[in-house]
């Protein structure tokens, strides 16, 4: 079997996000005898182990350094000495990018580099975990540390600065640091920045946030705001939860019901090219937070506020996720361009005089100018729980992203409450296709235990 991945040739697949590499059917050596009930093998271990973060794969590593690097790399030519000593971040993979910040002290959250973190106790259940990947700061800790700033990739202005985030540092000519004060906002820790290099856009007020008399744009378990430059979340009677929101805040109990949860914020550009190089292949930005990163608790509410990117957003998708299985316990979308609803509507009537599917299965797919549609009648909301996937062949390799070319496909994994809406009780996702010509997509649905529930491919190269 290693000799076929060597020899033959193999695939790599994305899987919930995960990539891991199977053995390609479509290669010949499969027809020795017996190597196909092997090969099947192979490939279901090797789902079953990427859920775990074990045998990853050398050349995954490689991409996500090679791509790290891309992004933070900027930052190398710094002028030194301009971070105070007393600023102090968290993070989740420290290598590469405070590497290129070596004046900046960091706290490793999966504590790897911290003794205190790496013997905090895990409850998730062993078949669930994910190797050197599950362990988090006990409650506390981080504020107990120190921990104040958040930073993001470089950029090349002051002004593309302070529209990442509410503050930016000057490290060189045409570079530019945004970062945010986290938990406590505590002005002593910006008084240590160099005044000539520094440049505040204006720190969030949440009692003025608060005072306006907005309509929500999401009602769930928190209220969703949308002011000025923020998104705002509110929840008028906190429990223990919703205090204890990633494991830092505060020394209550967490709620048995809900463990250790992470809020995710999903912002969608009106042009998917305002998005940094990185994220276009998402088609949208991940501003994901834990509560205390950003919130409060103010007269009995939960209040936490996020300051949104400088450019014209289309929607946001919002929410909180249990950590380690990813399920949902609330989420909502708001959308701010006006014919977003409609654009679905109209989607539906086309549908309903639209030529015979291309895959007949749980979802119907068809194809409408560059999109791809995917539709499933009278649907229920486990047809909406499950991720699909979609792969793209290209006719020719060299159209594909640089990230992707060593793969031979393009990967535009997605969740249908990302690209889809229930439209008069029928599910309907959404997704627009690359510009470059197509050979072959492959689409379905997988289940949590790595089983496709459908799956369908057509070809496209002779339409």
């Amino acid at each position: 079997i290693q000799g076929l991945l060597l020899l033959a040739g193999a695939r790599t697949i994305n899987y919930t996000g995960n990539n891991h590499i199977e053995i390609d059917e479509d290669k010949g050596l499969l027809n020795v005898p017996g190597m196909a009930i092997l090969v099947s093998i192979s490939n279901d271990l090797r789902r079953l182990a990427v859920e775990q973060r074990i045998a990853v794969p050398f050349a995954k590593h490689r991409t996500f350094a090679n791509e790290r690097i891309e992004i933070w790399k900027p930052y190398e030519n710094m002028e030194r000495g301009l971070i105070p000593t007393q600023a102090l971040a968290k993070d989740g993979t420290i290598g590469i990018p405070y590497y290129y910040l070596p004046d900046l002290r960091v706290v490793d959250i999966f504590g790897l580099t911290d003794a205190t973190i790496a013997r905090n106790p895990v409850d998730t259940p062993n078949f669930m975990r994910r190797i050197a990947h599950d362990r988090r700061p006990p409650p506390g800790y981080l504020e107990a540390r120190g921990v104040n700033i958040r930073v993001h990739p470089p950029v090349n202005s002051e002004s593309r600065s302070l529209s990442r985030a509410p503050f930016a540092l000057n490290l060189g000519v045409d570079l530019w640091m945004p970062f945010d004060v986290i938990y406590q906002f505590d002005e002593t820790v910006l008084a240590k920045f160099p005044d000539h290099a520094l440049s505040i856009e204006g720190i969030v007020n949440f009692f003025d946030l608060l005072e306006r008399p907005d309509t929500p744009v999401i009602e769930s378990d928190y209220d969703v705001y949308v002011n000025d430059n923020y998104v705002v979340y509110r929840k008028y009677v906190c429990v223990n939860r919703d205090s204890n929101v990633g494991a830092a805040s505060h020394e209550f109990p967490v709620d048995s019901e809900h463990p250790i949860s992470r809020f995710f914020l999903h912002v969608f550009p009106v042009n998917p090219d305002d998005l940094p190089s990185h994220l276009r292949w998402l088609e949208f930005e991940n501003m994901d937070f834990d509560f205390p990163e950003f919130g409060h608790e103010i007269d009995g509410s939960c209040i936490a506020a996020r300051r949104l990117p400088g450019y014209a957003i289309a929607a946001i998708r919002t929410g909180e996720f249990v950590r380690g299985d990813g399920a949902s316990i609330w989420e909502g979308r708001a959308d701010f361009v006006d014919d977003v609803a409609a654009y679905y509507m109209d989607v539906e009537k086309f549908l309903d005089n639209a030529s015979s599917p291309v895959i007949v299965s749980d979802y119907d797919v068809y194809f409408k100018e560059n999109f791809i549609v995917y539709r499933k009648i009278h649907c229920e909301a486990k047809d909406a729980n499950m991720p699909f996937f979609l792969h793209l062949f290209p006719i020719n390799d060299d159209d594909l992203p640089r990230h992707r070319r060593r793969h031979g496909f393009d990967n535009l994994d997605f969740r249908f409450a990302t690209f889809g809406r229930n439209v008069e009780g029928n599910c309907l996702a959404i997704r627009k296709l690359p510009d470059y010509p197509i050979s072959v997509i492959s689409t379905g649905q997988i289940a949590p235990d790595g089983v496709r529930i459908w799956e369908g491919r057509f070809d496209l190269s002779g339409r």
